[in-house]
C-alpha cells in the first residue's frame, strides 16, 4: 500500500479495502490534526475534530470523485467538520483562516446592545446589515445570505470584516472598508 498514490488507495477504500483507509490515514492525519490546530488552537479540540474529520470522510468515500486529488478532497470534508463546529460555538472564520468571535478580546455577544449599537452603524453597508443580522437578529449566515443577495460564504466573510472593522474602532483604529 505505501507505494500507491492517494488516488489508487481511495478506490481500494471505496471498494472496501480497510488497509487503504490505514495507510491514507497515515499519510494525512497529522496534516489534517495541525490544520485544525492551528484554527482552534486547543489539542484536544483539534483531535476530536480531527477524528470526526476522518468518521466523516469514511462516511463520504463514495462521494469522491476519482478524477481529482485525494488531498484536497480531505481538506473539503475536514473544513466542512471546522464549519460546523464553529456554526455550534457562533464563531466564524476569517478570510484568513483564523476563528472570529471576539472584539478586543470580549465575545462579541456579551457586550450589551447599547455598547455595539453606534459601533455597527459606523461599518459600510452591508457589513452594518451583516453584522447587525449576526450578532443582534443573530440570523444564520444563510439567511444573511439570502438577505444580502450573496452566498452563504461570501456572507461569512462580509460579517468576518464587519467584525474586524468592530475591533479596530475599539482600538481607535477606523475601520477598512
Amino acid at each position: 500500500m505505501k507505494f500507491k498514490t492517494d488516488e489508487q488507495l481511495m478506490l481500494l477504500y471505496q471498494n472496501g479495502e480497510i488497509a487503504a483507509f490505514d495507510e491514507l490515514f497515515k499519510r494525512h492525519s497529522s496534516k489534517v490534526y495541525g490544520f485544525l490546530l492551528k484554527r482552534v488552537r486547543n489539542d484536544q479540540t483539534a483531535a476530536d475534530l480531527s477524528q470526526e474529520a476522518f468518521v466523516k470522510l469514511h462516511k463520504s468515500k463514495h462521494l469522491y470523485n476519482p478524477s481529482l486529488p485525494v488531498p484536497p478532497w480531505i481538506f473539503s470534508v475536514t473544513n466542512s467538520v471546522l464549519l460546523d463546529f464553529l456554526k455550534k460555538r457562533s464563531e466564524v472564520l476569517t478570510d484568513d483562516g483564523q476563528i472570529e468571535s471576539l472584539v478586543d478580546g470580549t465575545p462579541l455577544v456579551a457586550l450589551s446592545t447599547i455598547e455595539v449599537e453606534p459601533m455597527i452603524e459606523q461599518l459600510p453597508n452591508p457589513q452594518r446589515e451583516a453584522v447587525h443580522m449576526r450578532y443582534i437578529d443573530e440570523q444564520s449566515f444563510e439567511a444573511i445570505s439570502v438577505a444580502l443577495k450573496t452566498s452563504p460564504d461570501n456572507a461569512r466573510k462580509i460579517v468576518s470584516r464587519g467584525i474586524k472593522n468592530l475591533k479596530s474602532f475599539l482600538n481607535g483604529d477606523g475601520h477598512e472598508k
